[in-house]
């Protein structure tokens, strides 16, 4: 091939440098081997096709000045073989990629995989079924160092398959460009199962640092199929790489983990999820029960359903105010599937995010056949952290499908600092089943929390579950009709108020549970006992009296425990309500007729506020119903849970205060219901703990809140004295720890002392102790702060300024591993090599000798016998590996001077 003129090429072509040929053409198809081709300039026609081979287990790299295609640029099928990759389809299944192959009948899914922001990876083949399963699609990634003109189409599809077999996966298409225009296509979509499953969208990024003025499209669709779930969307995402701003035009499923832009815009034709990225079915902390071949669903945020079995639905778990876990996967009924959980997102936008389309992170669906009924998954997690954020647009968490025990749903946490759209939707359900109603269901909503993060808000904006626990936060409102629950106490049949079980089947009629009130009895078994305090009620309530017989249902759980620490305002607003009721017996079908449990007591409300509002009976801690549908065989009610609200300032009358108990076999007791002023401060408490975890030099993702409370545990709002924490290395606080706390004082506030900058210098466990005036000190929870990996080298002993040829040098050079925030990680013990040069930019090399060794502790490397062989003037750089090296000061070697000289002769 001529190497000095212009040339056209066509048919098959292997990789190398081509920058020799000036501009190359491709003017007819043609078949670029796996490898690394580079180009000044490109062009391919319009009606040319160039297959990109990948079948090596590579794909094809493309690099040019510019680049122009009018025509195709192909991977289609040269991904892996049907039933072969890391997502690979099994029987009738869609392969998978950037998201989950379709899944026509019963079986397990495969599961996503590789790098949305450096896509490379090959799609899966699906699989065989009785057919030809469509091939994954293949590998491109095309690099160029001025402009890319796209009017054509660059793709990496997977393709269809035949008979009953499942689609191939999209592959993988990398762009990298200065600038970029055109309306060409970007794409690698699923290929199509007539009957089976489709294969699930590839991973596509386009990344200019330049100018855009590309008005294509960038897609990575799933292939369509037939059957129960249909395969789900790759990643498709365009970035301006020079301001870290995100683009989203396509729907996209992207990976669980943390990313961060300056601004994200995701318009309505747009979405990002991760959806089914979660636990696997019979995994995850919330994993439904299963009796026989029915499971009820699994809890995340929100409880999960129960089913016909009366199995409970697992635990909830996790951090409304945190969200980091992803969602549990259903339990597994038989040999049929539960599905999928959500996944967990967190992204950061320094600037602006933009959403009118979607975020998502909903439970897939139970698989089932025959008589088997898995329970759905739980939802996942959301957690948005935005300077502004703007649009019209929603975030989704949802539990997933079940036969009965549906999913419940996941939670989504949104902190703003400067600017929140008030139009932004929010839906965290559980899921659906197909008893057309929600006959079985005890599933229960997620949670979401909008917080403004500057001046320390907390807002409910819909209706959702809450978890129990502290909330610490200057005002805090929930929004008009929004109901939020904390419904997790005791289990039904546990507390220590619990009604007394009963010991046979015939017996099933239980009382209900105590707490504030007393629970009345049921017609076989008799309620449980008061417990708690009026004035500081920190207990959840108790469960209604446990049946013998799960064919009979469920008797009522107890209502959650929840405290608001508030330094202005608490706001219920209109239609609004703020419950911990006790749970209602619950049984249809058959268990219906058959026999009934008590209800579960109410709950604890704790609020210390300035000032607060809220319609009559908002604030709800009612016992639950017992079973009251057969005369001889009743469940008692649950009996009132307790309710103290402190107010400094305009407060409510009891009047908005419900604590009456359930109906039932006869109406269960009412519960405590007090307001009350502050007593004088006496400690000082942290109303909220710092992060159990933090990484050195890194503001603590949850910095910790500091109160001064009076003698009944009661935060008073109009405190102010300055505050002052300071790290200790052990619990009682009383052995200071060696480094720098920062951001570890607050002299204006009120209330509560927000530390919302804090950060520890140095990789230890510490814990905080908080001083203010003559208070007693308060003591955290441990902090474990983990090293930032080093990523440069700094000379803390820089060698002497001269020195003799062959000699030590008199001072031994000191090196130290350091972290982007310059400080010490204290892990780093890499071997460093020292080299010679003569500039003090360390980039010409000297010609001598500069010989050495070192020994590394705790990421300090103390250098001996350092010298040098030749005279002039160095200097030492030091290098480990990729980091950034070091360069010293400047050392003038002497040659050493004769003693002859001074002898006369």
């Amino acid at each position: 091939m001529n190497a000095f003129a212009d040339v056209n090429w066509s048919g098959a072509q292997t990789a190398g440098d081509y920058t020799s040929l000036g501009v190359v053409t491709v003017d007819a198809n043609a078949t670029f081997a796996a490898g690394t081709y580079t180009f000044d300039t490109l062009i391919v026609n319009s009606g040319v096709t160039v297959t990109a081979n990948s079948f090596a287990g590579a794909g094809v790299i493309i690099n040019a000045n510019s680049m122009t295609v009018t025509g195709t640029i192909s991977a289609q099928g040269t991904g892996f073989a049907g039933g072969a990759g890391d997502g690979a389809g099994v029987g009738r299944l869609g392969g998978c990629h950037g998201g989950f192959g379709g899944v026509p009948v019963a079986g397990s899914p495969c599961s996503a995989y590789g790098n949305p922001l450096q896509p490379t990876t090959l799609g899966s083949g699906g699989g065989p079924g009785t057919g030809t399963a469509g091939l994954g699609g293949g590998a491109i990634k095309i690099v160029v160092n001025s402009s890319l003109t796209l009017s054509g189409t660059v793709s990496a599809n997977g393709t269809a398959a035949s008979g009953s077999a499942g689609g191939g996966a999209g592959g993988s298409v990398w762009i990298v460009t200065t600038n970029i225009s055109g309306a060409g296509a970007v794409t690698a979509s699923g290929g199509n199962s007539s009957s089976s499953g489709g294969g699930s969208g590839g991973r596509v990024l386009v990344s200019y640092s330049g100018t855009n003025s590309f008005t294509g499209s960038i897609t990575a669709p799933a292939g369509t199929g037939g059957g129960t779930w249909a395969a789900s969307v790759g990643s498709a995402l365009l970035i301006d790489s020079t301001n870290n701003d995100l683009y989203v035009k396509s729907p996209s499923t992207l990976a669980n983990g943390t990313f961060t832009f300056r601004n994200i815009t995701i318009p309505n034709t747009g979405s990002l999820s991760v959806d089914q990225l979660g636990f696997a079915s019979n995994a995850g902390s919330g994993l439904g029960g299963i009796n026989a071949s029915v499971a009820s669903g699994s809890s995340h945020g929100g409880r999960g359903g129960y089913a016909s079995s009366w199995v409970l639905a697992g635990p909830t778990y996790g951090s409304a105010l945190e969200p980091i876990t992803k969602g549990s996967g259903g339990a597994a009924a038989g040999s049929d599937h539960g599905g999928f959980g959500g996944g967990a997102l967190k992204l950061v936008a320094t600037g602006t995010l933009t959403l009118n389309g979607k975020i998502t992170s909903n439970g897939g669906g139970s698989i089932a056949a025959g008589s088997n009924k898995p329970g759905g998954p739980s939802g996942g997690s959301i957690w948005i952290v935005a300077d502004r954020l703007l649009g019209s647009g929603g975030f989704e968490a949802k539990g997933g499908y079940a036969v009965e025990g549906n999913g419940g749903g996941g939670r989504v946490a949104v902190y703003y600092a400067t600017q929140y759209s008030s139009s932004l939707t929010y839906d965290v359900s559980y899921g659906a089943n197909n008893e057309g109603t929600q006959a079985y269901s005890d599933g229960s909503l997620g949670t979401v929390v909008v917080i403004d993060s500057t001046n320390h808000n907390l807002t409910f904006p819909v209706s959702c579950s809450l978890t129990n626990g502290t909330y610490s936060f200057n005002n805090v409102t929930i929004a008009a009709n929004a109901t939020v629950w904390a419904q997790d106490g005791n289990l039904p049949g546990e507390g220590p108020g619990k009604g007394v079980a009963s010991t046979s089947a015939s017996n099933d009629a239980t009382g209900g549970g105590s707490y504030g009130g007393l629970g009345t009895s049921g017609s076989k078994t008799s309620a449980g006992s008061t417990y708690g305090s009026a004035t500081a009620p920190t207990e959840m309530g108790s469960g209604g009296g446990k049946l013998y017989s799960l064919s009979n249902g469920q008797p009522g759980r107890g209502g959650g425990a929840v405290k608001f620490v508030v330094s202005g305002a608490m706001t219920i607003s209109s239609g609004a309500s703020l419950s911990v009721k006790g749970g209602e017996w619950f049984a249809v079908g058959a268990a219906a007729s058959s026999g009934g449990g008590g209800g579960g007591s109410g709950g604890s409300i704790w609020i210390n506020t300035n000032t607060m509002t809220a319609p009559n009976s908002s604030v709800i801690a009612q016992g639950g119903a017992g079973d009251s549908s057969i005369s001889s065989r009743k469940g008692g009610g649950g009996g009132g849970g307790r309710i103290a609200i402190y107010c400094s300032g305009t407060c409510i009358t009891t009047s908005a205060l419900s604590v009456t108990g359930g109906s039932g076999a006869s109406t269960g007791a009412s519960g405590t219901r007090n307001i009350y002023g502050y007593g004088p401060a006496v400690a000082l408490v942290f109303t909220q703990q710092p992060s159990a975890t933090a990484v050195q030099g890194i503001n603590l993702t949850q910095g910790p809140v500091v109160g001064a409370q009076d003698a009944d545990g009661n935060v008073i709002p109009s405190y102010n004295t300055a505050v002052t924490i300071t790290a200790y290395s052990d619990s009682a606080c009383t052995i200071p720890a060696t480094e720098t706390l920062n951001g570890a004082s607050n002299s204006s506030y009120t209330g509560l002392a927000f530390f919302s900058s804090m950060n520890y210098t140095r990789m230890s466990t510490i814990y905080l102790k908080a001083v203010a005036g003559s208070l007693s000190t308060a003591c955290s929870n441990a902090v474990v702060v983990d090293t930032n990996p080093a990523t440069q080298l700094v000379f803390t002993m820089q060698p002497p300024a001269t020195a003799i040829v062959g000699e030590d040098f008199s001072t031994q050079p000191v090196l130290e591993g350091r972290d982007p925030n310059n400080l010490i990680d204290i892990t780093f013990n890499g071997v460093i090599t020292i080299v010679a040069y003569v500039d003090n930019a360390c980039t010409v090399m000297a010609g001598g000798n500069l010989s050495g060794s070192h020994t590394t502790s705790l990421g300090v490397a103390n250098f001996a016998n350092v010298k040098y062989d030749n005279g002039g003037d160095i200097y030492v750089r030091a290098s480990s590996g990729s980091l950034t090296s070091a360069c010293s000061t400047l050392v003038r070697v002497n040659i050493k001077a004769s003693p002859w000289l001074f002898r006369g002769y």
